[in-house]
């Protein structure tokens, strides 16, 4: 095995803030939808666009603090798990309920993790079932991850 770098980046959020600093253009992800549409970042804009969902999240929560994480199938679910690393909160992903529905995994990560935000997009938010959730999920914060053109400039 080769000795370490102590240069480095050692987290997930570091090592993509170095690639967008040296390679900003360069495929970062491509996500591909059952219908064969495809949606893709560079490092470039997967690193703002984790910036701005970590500029989101209240400064004033302890370090640690966690953001239960609630995206459809695709690519906005890793600008919100970055965001939330680069924040210094603990990501804690969900499972995509069906729209307007009870959701009874989510109601019990909220239960469970105590989290201080729920992080999605305005279209999941606007979706969901609010009066079927527990008291735990109707109460903490929503933070909005999408992201207007002006701000990934």
């Amino acid at each position: 095995m080769p000795p370490l770098d102590p240069t480095a980046a050692t987290t997930l959020p570091q090592w993509i803030g170095r690639r967008a600093q040296q390679h900003g253009q360069r495929v970062a992800v491509t996500f591909v939808d059952v219908d064969g549409d495809q949606q893709t970042w560079s490092y470039g804009e997967l690193w703002r666009r984790a910036c701005v969902v970590a500029a989101r999240l209240p400064s004033n929560e302890v370090p640690g603090s966690r953001a239960l994480l609630l995206f459809p199938p695709g690519i906005d679910f890793l600008a919100g798990f970055l965001g939330c690393q680069s924040a210094g909160w603990t990501p804690g992903p969900t499972c995509y309920p069906k729209v307007g529905r009870e959701m009874p995994r989510l109601d019990s990560a909220a239960e469970d993790c105590t989290p201080s935000a729920l992080v999605s997009t305005q279209t999941t938010i606007d979706s969901l079932a609010w009066d079927k959730m527990c008291e735990a999920a109707r109460s903490i914060p929503r933070i909005v991850t999408d992201v207007d053109s002006d701000e990934i400039s």
